[in-house]
């Protein structure tokens, strides 16, 4: 059942579904419908942190962006790249931006706006994916003074859920 669910080039999953039978005895699908049987013994408190306004967003991760390659990311790109691994890393955002100014074909400035903009995309991805969650207690971090106050919105969460 979890082969026909499966597509044949996802072999990561594939791979998954072998260890769990191989080790377990018991197919994925089988797995999965033993542990919807049961209500989950955990009380869970989900917290999303975002900000009302996303430009203040976008403008902390173009900041961060900009500390991330003062604080060495060029050479640290430039050294995994190199690598044996830089198949695996060119997946990771961060060095994939930064792969075509090593290779020539644009500029540093040009790669570091790539950067900024994949950034805030998967960011964008992240926000889309967990707002259909519908049990999310979102706090925003611009509403607050400071840590402390967000500390304190998520604890008060905490307890209203007994946890």
């Amino acid at each position: 059942e979890s082969a026909a669910r499966m597509h044949p080039n996802n072999v990561g999953r594939i791979i998954r579904a072998i260890e769990i039978y191989r080790t377990t005895g018991i197919t994925m699908t089988e797995q999965l419908k033993r542990s919807k049987q049961q209500p989950s013994p955990y009380s869970v408190c989900m917290i999303g942190l975002d900000f009302a306004n996303r430009q203040t967003l976008y403008d902390r991760i173009n900041r961060r962006v900009d500390v991330m390659m003062e604080q060495g990311l060029l050479e640290e790109a430039r050294q995994v790249l190199s690598s044996e691994n830089a198949r695996t890393a060119m997946q990771a955002i961060g060095y994939k931006e930064l792969a075509p100014y090593f290779a020539g074909e644009i500029g540093l400035e040009e790669a570091v706006e790539n950067l900024k903009r994949e950034t805030r995309r998967y960011a964008k991805r992240q926000l889309t994916w967990f707002r259909r969650e519908e049990n999310i207690h979102w706090i925003f971090i611009d509403q607050c003074s400071n840590w402390e106050e967000v500390l304190q919105k998520a604890n008060s969460l905490m307890e209203i859920h007994g946890l």
